[in-house]
């Protein structure tokens, strides 16, 4: 008995050794640190699974052991393998589209290392397996005696209920008021896999994400009405409010757009809209031809050349002749770091809780008829499915919409998806043929969210972009003296023709919204209509991170890790003039750090439509407090959905809601609090934030 005891309690304990051992080695390549935040609490679940099995027959704890360990092991590479790739970790949720973990194709990095040395690990545990069968531990087993069981059975009530109350307690250590710096919400809803897996290790991440997922009961209710009924609900006002009643608005999402991916050479109506010109008054005829042949719109760019100082379409310097500064906001600090499901969400909701919300752009826009465009498949992140329950959205077109005019043999994501519908091509399609969907509706009220496709990795070769990569090539040698393009130029020839690919894709997504605003401004709607502009992230895969690096370096002189997520941002609208934010003491250029969860309550405020601040994670990007016009609030800069208010030495916050300087009831003033929050935004644009703060 002793010996038999004496095995069991060792391939336990080896058990348990390995189980840490296993996040130790992959952790750090996720930039998670070493352990969870809150270990103890992962330990508590290895120790109860441990002494679980310790009580089940020798051979049974055995194969539990072996087939724990390799699941946990194919769990932590695949996170390991998609945070490298992707910058995401695996959750439950992919299960549901297995057939989309090889999407990553070619752009898999496996952390091989930690792969051997988990294996070396598991192979260790059958070895000390074969050892104690084989020498029967004769000698260690007169260190046992009856004592040992009646241990280990306090040890599984302990670790049992110890995990029980731990449980408890994060569950239920959630106060309304501290509703924005408590771990409590995000244990409850696990809303962001990263954060999550890191809070609470991998038992307490992935088995009670299980659990909120298989078991219904055992999901809580993320925004209740107990919950928005309890908020003291503090009125915002903003000069932006109502700026742009009963507008239509188009949500244009840029698929893996960086910010250098505009510039006026390449893509004059994208440079146009950013940089404030009013395209009310001659549309994209500027820069493009626009011909109706056999009822079809036809664009074409218009002849340009360069004389050495001046870039000039037909002979006229149309750049110059433009007034740039007009109309819109320019979000010149906006950041995305998110996986694509995640941060297109936050886009519609202004927050991210994975589950079914009230609280959408399409179900708070109830007269507005809501379109959701995006030219890959339905089942792509399970889009059918979210964005008509979880989202609202009147109508969804997809790829399986677009057949007459889909583009085969692309290669797009490496051979997984071999057909998509180009930007351009999706979006004159639906400018064109308005008797199939009629997503841009004259006569009423629309609101369209377009999901670009053509500018996501892979970057290769496709046939259909043949006079784009001679457009960029073409644009390069006859403006190799600019800034970009001579920076263009310069780069080794590997480098330069991916950087050619992702320009070439630019140049697609350019084409399409050229299409939109022409049928925007031929049908007198472009001076009713919101349009945004933001990437989903950064352009990724095959080597072309280096050459953004070497831009921000060389061209804008600062360190890329500071740029590590801006991405690009801007909202297009004449309604919004500059003479109008300079009279309010604003200015278009929006600096402060802003992000996707800003969208949804920004056209909100926009469209004067009421809506509860506090429910909402981002605010609009210009929103001035009823008790102080003078003041900007600045909680969209400082609260963190994921990690609860930013507190550094000088500040901190007993609300949830607002900040203060500690150990002191001193009022700061608007000039100490804008020092403040540039410093805030420094630290959180060099990633310190989003490294680090996640340990806070």
């Amino acid at each position: 008995m002793k010996k038999y005891i004496l095995k069991k309690s060792i391939l336990s304990i080896y058990f348990v050794l390995v189980s840490l051992a296993i996040v130790a080695i992959t952790f750090p390549v996720m930039e998670m640190g070493v352990l969870p935040t809150y270990w103890v609490l992962d330990l508590l679940y290895i120790l109860t699974i441990a002494s679980i099995c310790f009580l089940l027959p020798l051979l049974m704890q055995e194969i539990f052991h072996i087939v724990i360990l390799i699941v946990e092991l194919i769990i932590m590479i695949s996170s390991a393998s998609l945070y490298l790739s992707r910058g995401d970790v695996f959750n439950w949720t992919l299960l549901k589209q297995l057939g989309q973990l090889k999407t990553v194709g070619d752009m898999v990095k496996i952390p091989t290392v930690q792969l051997i040395i988990g294996i070396i690990l598991i192979v260790g545990y059958v070895l000390l397996w074969i050892f104690i069968k084989v020498k029967k531990v004769h000698a260690l087993a007169d260190f046992y005696n009856k004592v040992t069981t009646f241990i280990l059975l306090v040890i599984l009530g302990f670790c049992s209920g110890g995990n029980v109350v731990a449980h408890h307690v994060i569950r239920n250590n959630y106060e309304v008021d501290l509703y924005f710096v408590s771990d409590a919400y995000m244990y409850n809803s696990f809303s962001f896999s990263y954060a999550s897996l890191q809070k609470f290790g991998f038992y307490g991440y992935y088995f009670e994400d299980f659990c909120r997922r298989a078991i219904p009961d055992w999901k809580p209710n993320s925004f209740t009405q107990e919950l928005i009924q309890n908020y003291e609900n503090e009125n915002y006002t903003s000069i932006l409010n109502g700026l742009c009643k009963d507008n239509n608005v188009v949500m244009i999402y840029g698929e893996s757009f960086d910010n250098y991916g505009i510039s006026k050479e390449l893509t004059p109506v994208l440079y146009a809209m950013k940089n404030g010109a009013d395209l009310t008054k001659n549309g994209i005829k500027d820069y493009y031809n626009v011909e109706n042949i056999n009822n079809e719109t036809v664009i074409t760019r218009k002849d340009f050349d360069f004389d050495g100082t001046s870039y000039k379409f037909n002979g006229v310097d149309i750049f110059s002749q433009t007034t740039y500064g007009e109309v819109g906001l320019e979000l010149s600090n906006y950041i995305s770091y998110e996986s694509t499901n995640v941060s297109e969400h936050k886009s519609l909701t202004g927050f991210y809780d994975g589950y079914e919300t009230n609280y959408t752009l399409p179900k708070l826009l109830k007269e507005y008829k809501s379109t959701y465009i995006h030219g890959n498949w339905a089942d792509f992140y399970d889009r059918a499915s979210r964005m008509c329950s979880s989202m609202g959205f009147d109508n969804m077109i997809f790829l399986e919409d677009m057949t007459d005019f889909q583009i085969g043999n692309m290669d797009f994501l490496n051979g997984s998806i071999n057909v998509c519908s180009f930007d351009s091509l999706t979006l004159k399609h639906y400018t064109d043929d308005l008797s199939e969907f009629n997503c841009f509706p004259i006569n009423e009220k629309f609101f369209t969210y377009f999901m670009t496709v053509t500018t996501h990795g892979s970057y290769v070769y496709s046939s259909y972009l043949d006079n784009n990569y001679a457009f960029v090539d073409a644009v390069a040698d006859a403006y190799s003296s600019g800034e970009i393009f001579k920076f263009y130029n310069s780069q080794a020839s590997d480098l330069k023709e991916l950087a050619k690919e992702y320009y070439a894709r630019v140049l697609d997504t350019e084409q399409a919204v050229c299409y939109l605003v022409n049928y925007l401004y031929e049908n007198n709607i472009l001076d009713k209509t919101i349009i945004t502009f933001t990437g989903d992230h950064n352009a990724y895969s095959n080597g072309i991170a280096n050459y953004k690096n070497k831009y921000i370096e060389q061209i804008l002189n600062e360190n890329a890790k500071n740029y590590e997520h801006a991405i690009e941002g801007f909202i297009y609208s004449t309604k919004i003039k500059n003479s109008y934010l300079q009279e309010n003491n604003e200015t278009r250029l929006i600096s402060h750090l802003t992000e996707p969860s800003d969208l949804a309550p920004t056209i909100l405020t926009l469209l004067g439509v009421e809506y509860n601040q506090d429910v909402f994670m981002g605010s609009a990007v210009i929103n001035k407090s009823v008790k102080n016009p003078t003041k900007t609030i600045y909680n969209y800069v400082a609260r963190s959905y994921f990690y609860g208010l930013y507190e550094n030495s000088l500040l901190e916050s007993t609300d949830g809601r607002s900040i203060k300087f500690k150990d002191s009831d001193y009022e700061p003033t608007q000039e100490e609090i804008d020092a403040i929050i540039r410093e805030i935004n420094r630290i959180i644009v060099k990633h310190i934030y989003v490294s680090n703060a996640r340990t806070e």
